[in-house]
């Protein structure tokens, strides 16, 4: 940093700026990647009960004895499983939330660059620096991310 900032002091400048922000950015990464794993969880475990419904389906179709109760009280209460997991999936809106916040780790990744080029409003305003803090403070806020964390 020492070089870039004897040749460069402006860039140098606008480094220490970014850095300000990477540790943001890169928890809002490790967020989104917490997210879709447990996202990936459970439409596994949906997945995996589906198979064993099938399977048990299966078997109770080439029982020859009715009379056995305990396989259609346990297709139930797997088939309860995999609606509770649905439910589950969808009222914490687990891939709805990845994605945002996969989206907005990269939004601050374009703002980096878009500050750095000095393009669009970052050519027009008088400081770039305030512009590029509200922008990630305006990321943040659209996804509900707090720096705090």
């Amino acid at each position: 940093m020492a070089e870039t900032q004897s040749k460069w002091p402006t860039l140098a400048s606008d480094l220490e700026e970014i850095q300000k922000f990477e540790v943001s950015r890169r928890k809002l990464s490790q967020i989104a990647t917490e997210t879709k794993d447990s996202f990936h969880r459970v439409q596994l475990g949906i997945i995996g009960l589906t198979l064993l419904l099938v399977a048990l389906g299966a078997i109770q179709a080439s029982q020859t004895r009715p009379e056995n109760i305990l396989l259609p009280i346990l297709q139930a209460l797997l088939s309860f499983g995999v609606g509770a997991l649905t439910l589950i999936n969808r009222e914490l809106k687990w891939q709805e939330t990845w994605l945002k916040e996969r989206a907005a780790s990269e939004t601050y990744k374009r703002e980096y660059y878009r500050f750095l080029a000095r393009i669009d409003e970052y050519a027009s305003t008088a400081d770039p620096k305030q512009l590029l803090r509200q922008k990630i403070t305006d990321i943040n806020l659209e996804v509900g991310f707090d720096e705090e964390q």
